[in-house]
């Protein structure tokens, strides 16, 4: 069992940059720990109630992250979503998810994160079907301090192309 605070905070590009929140919530596993590896299963099976299972989250120090978005081109990135996501081994599971738009000189600050590692997302907001539009994905690990100074370089996405097969070699439904 896992429980986070729903940090759903949103950075608007005019919003000025305020002192962060020096103290926030880390995703706590049961029985209240921060570390996955110390967290204890809770076995339920199907239509049982299981009581008693209460902890409290984690109180942590948490950081913003900050910097500047460019295209392939070199140019600042004007009208980009910056989306900020928890990565844990490669997977989006429940914690803090929070954005920013990319202010018209590229640059960005996110909300309050607690420490971790997170997937920030850049992508342009309105028609994402556009063909020329640029994307990026970088990793970044958040510590309790601030993180200046991150330099996303857009791209354009390809196309992929092939067959799915069953494991007969079957052309599938």
């Amino acid at each position: 069992v896992m429980a986070s605070f729903r940090n759903m905070e949103f950075m608007p590009m005019n919003v000025a940059s305020a002192t962060p929140p020096a103290d926030g919530y880390a995703p706590t596993y049961y029985p209240g720990t921060s570390n996955l590896a110390e967290a204890r299963r809770v076995a339920v099976r199907a239509g049982q109630d299981v009581s008693n299972v209460t902890f409290a989250l984690m109180a942590t120090k948490v950081g913003r992250v900050s910097g500047r978005v460019t295209t392939s081109a070199g140019e600042p990135m004007v009208g980009g979503m910056l989306m900020v996501a928890p990565r844990e081994q490669g997977l989006m599971l429940g914690g803090s998810m929070s954005g920013a738009q990319v202010r018209p000189d590229g640059t960005f600050q996110t909300g309050a994160l607690p420490p971790g590692a997170y997937t920030l997302t850049v992508q342009p907001m309105g028609n994402r079907n556009d063909p020329h539009a640029e994307v990026a994905r970088v990793d970044v690990s958040v510590n309790g301090e601030d993180v200046h100074d991150v330099f996303v370089v857009t791209g354009r996405g390809g196309v992929i192309r092939g067959r799915i097969v069953t494991d007969d070699g079957t052309v599938p439904p």
